[in-house]
């Protein structure tokens, strides 16, 4: 990977665009009906101040497929942070990678702002932009923004949502988990379930979590039990308020500390099980699965046996004052965990080829699978941080019970796909993989078979513009994105 393609990922894309999409290489397949949804940064700089890649403010975009033909829309998330800065010209909110560019101004500063550029997802009719400061919605024609997501009021003040929902399959509801701040107290966490109305049908007790902020991140759910992950990152609130570092950089790992899995029955008598993970593994963001094995579940997950560099995530005129210093790399693991005994009774790997930001098949999820797929880390050679999964060039297929792995060689730097069944289906991976592909100059989508990544892309898109990284990629069923209004 040159270095010029590694920072192509910084360059902003400060234009929204919609137009059918007419450089084709291959054939559309004629039953892929929906829309290829992509969240991540649109701005990575507020005023002269540069931001790293997950401060940057959202640009939402999606392909739409119907009939062999395609569209493409893009949009700026209207959030108040965003409002502010652009009509302003200026940082105006420390963010948790980036401090505002006047040292004192970050002294007491920890109102940090929202950009929402984390993850996408479509629920009941709308289109949802992700962090876990909030939610907004917008129009799932348009990608107007609508406001932000009220969850029917379930989230006050003080709280925070999942940044990545997932659908149950085994309820039909939306899950998440809603986390309060401590404060000088440690966190606590519920998990709620959701209809299409955004109404909350069921919830758990709210339980605390081991410090505060409490670092979690994503979720899935088994027919018995919903479960998270929890990094053992700890924050230093003095170096915090102090500013003089990133929020990031304020986060230390206890000697000998370990992340955890989060578990909570979902039957009579909630309860929270912390299992922890076993050494090195400090933290674990992305859940690749989870799934009931008679009384045990098995949580696949991936998972870093040491520090993630999220702060190393900047353009390289702001890279040279970071620390020095490894980033860990994403391996992923197989846990099968006793819940009755919080103890995992057995841990594998499941690849050798790390990478993060999975995906399966979506009637897989909560129930025994077989293959999942995300970009490859690690063979990103001259990206400033070859283990983040922003810089992948591959992307791999792995037989999670055999052990076998395939991958495709992207040409770019390739994002998290989407896996997309194929109408009438009975195998799990009868259907296709769609990714975006960042070039030098331009942006490509590629649809795959993912029976055989090998054989490359039955159908390659060229956008004509430039995007920058891509955090997360959804597949939206039924949305249709218009190229007027």
């Amino acid at each position: 990977m040159s270095g010029a393609l590694a920072e192509s990922i910084y360059r902003s894309q400060p234009e929204e665009h919609a137009f059918r999409l007419t450089s084709v290489e291959g054939q559309i397949p004629p039953e892929l009906s929906g829309t290829f949804l992509r969240s991540g940064p649109g701005l990575l700089e507020a005023g002269k101040a540069q931001l790293n890649f997950f401060d940057g403010h959202a640009l939402i975009a999606g392909v739409s497929f119907s009939g062999g033909r395609a569209s493409f829309r893009s949009r700026f998330v209207r959030t108040p942070l965003y409002e502010g800065e652009t009509t302003n010209g200026a940082m105006q909110k420390r963010r948790v990678f980036t401090n505002l560019p006047a040292r004192w101004k970050n002294l007491f500063a920890l109102d940090l702002g929202n950009n929402a550029m984390h993850d996408v997802f479509a629920w009941g009719g709308k289109i949802v932009a992700a962090y876990d400061p909030g939610h907004f919605v917008l129009d799932a024609s348009t990608l107007e923004t609508l406001g932000p997501e009220t969850w029917s009021g379930a989230v006050p003040k003080n709280h925070e949502m999942a940044p990545m929902p997932a659908r149950d399959p085994h309820s039909g509801n939306l899950v998440a988990w809603i986390k309060k701040k401590g404060g000088p107290a440690p966190d606590a966490l519920k998990f709620v379930e959701l209809d299409v109305s955004f109404r909350i049908t069921k919830e758990t007790a709210s339980f605390p979590l081991s410090t505060a902020p409490a670092f979690v991140h994503d979720h899935r759910a088994t027919a018995s039990y919903y479960v998270a992950t929890e990094g053992a990152l700890r924050l230093s609130a003095g170096r915090a308020i102090w500013g003089a570092s990133t929020i990031y950089e304020c986060f230390q790992t206890p000697r000998g500390g370990t992340g955890t899995i989060l578990l909570v029955p979902r039957g009579p008598g909630d309860r929270l099980i912390r299992v922890p993970l076993p050494a090195p593994y400090e933290m674990a963001f992305h859940i690749i699965n989870a799934f009931d094995q008679g009384e045990h579940v098995v949580v696949d997950t991936i998972v870093y046996g040491g520090r993630v560099r999220f702060d190393a995530a900047v353009p390289a005129a702001g890279r040279a004052a970071l620390p020095p210093g490894p980033s860990a790399l994403p391996e992923p693991m197989r846990f099968v965990i006793d819940p009755e005994r919080a103890v995992i009774l057995e841990a594998r790997k499941l690849s050798q080829l790390g990478g993060d930001a999975p995906e399966i098949a979506d009637s897989k999820m909560g129930q025994p699978y077989r293959f999942a797929y995300w970009p490859v880390a690690g063979s990103a050679k001259g990206a400033p941080d070859p283990g983040a999964y922003f810089y992948a060039s591959h992307l791999c297929k792995v037989d999670v019970e055999a052990g076998i792995t395939s991958a495709w060689a992207s040409g770019g730097i390739v994002s998290p796909a989407a896996f997309v069944t194929r109408p009438g289906a009975t195998d799990e991976d009868d259907g296709w993989l769609l990714a975006y592909v960042g070039q030098d100059g331009d942006t490509l989508v590629a649809i795959l078979d993912a029976q055989d990544l090998t054989k490359g892309p039955v159908a390659t898109l060229r956008l004509g513009i430039a995007l920058p990284g891509v955090s997360h990629t959804r597949w939206a069923a039924g949305v249709e994105l218009t190229t007027t209004g």
